[in-house]
């Protein structure tokens, strides 16, 4: 019988048989071992089920298939199956590009009882591997949340957390798969702290198969009710709700994609710098 494990990494996935390897495989490779992986098949009818088939033999990953429901039921499907005291969020299209991730997180949050989050930077990569961009996010708990409102500030595929904290919160939001992420750590910043390590412990696949790339405009409507939801919890809730309302304004423009450019000079005029720091190729 295998010891329970510390770690839980969920692995959410849906018609991912191209890219599903890569994830596991990052977080195999990680020098700290002792965890279980949990595949959440979201109704796939790709090859996803063949393509995992030489992981299923390795005692310490799960697969676990579900109708169609999206990704938070899926998320929330994989962590009620779970058995650590620690949570890894891994989306079937990403992966750990640093092998020591999960040692530093979980040394950390052993450490400092009073956190209950932690994530790190990422690079975003295109369809052949290129990098396009760095980001890293503000590292300290009040830093954090002095933005956390303008934008997500805790990257979903390098976060890793306190099943507790998870437990007493219900889980991500199954009402809406919009800024799911975001609304669960808004939450469990009214727990506990937040924190953002400095190094780069993510590649994101930035391409068609993203969701965030569907349904823009109504994400962006979704978020504007999601700022009311915590204007009480975190600090300039104004501030926040006049740049996303842009945001949804300018989505209607006609041929919007074409003067981001420009947009973003005008948003860095009126609203000063983003809090992260992001350096492009």
């Amino acid at each position: 019988m295998l010891a329970k494990p510390l770690v839980s990494i969920i692995i959410p996935t849906y018609n991912r048989e191209k890219y599903i390897g890569a994830a596991i495989d990052s977080a195999l490779a990680q020098s700290f071992q002792n965890f279980e992986i949990i595949i959440v098949d979201d109704g796939s009818t790709d090859n996803t089920k063949k393509a995992l088939e030489p992981y299923l033999k390795d005692g310490r990953i799960k697969y676990i298939f579900q109708k169609n429901q999206k990704v938070s039921k899926a998320r929330n499907n994989g962590i009620k199956n779970s058995a650590g005291k620690y949570i890894a969020l891994l989306d079937s299209d990403d992966s750990w590009i640093d092998g020591d991730k999960l040692k530093k997180q979980i040394d950390f949050l052993e450490k400092n009882p009073d956190y209950v989050l932690t994530s790190g930077g990422i690079i975003r990569i295109n369809e052949n591997g290129q990098e396009i961009s760095k980001t890293k996010n503000p590292k300290k708990d009040e830093d954090i949340r002095e933005s956390m409102l303008f934008s997500c500030l805790i990257s979903p595929s390098a976060a890793v957390f306190r099943r507790k904290t998870y437990d007493i919160i219900g889980g991500f939001n199954e009402g809406s798969d919009l800024s799911e992420d975001w609304q669960l750590f808004l939450e469990m910043g009214k727990i506990g702290k937040l924190y953002n390590f400095q190094e780069y412990f993510l590649a994101y696949l930035q391409g068609g198969q993203n969701r965030s790339n569907f349904n823009r405009r109504k994400n962006l409507h979704h978020n504007l009710n999601l700022l009311k939801k915590y204007k009480k919890n975190y600090p300039h809730f104004k501030k926040a709700y006049m740049i996303h309302f842009c945001y949804y304004i300018y989505s209607f423009f006609p041929f919007h994609e074409k003067i981001i450019p420009l947009f973003s000079k005008i948003k860095r005029l009126f609203f000063g710098k983003p809090p992260y720091i992001t350096e492009k190729k």
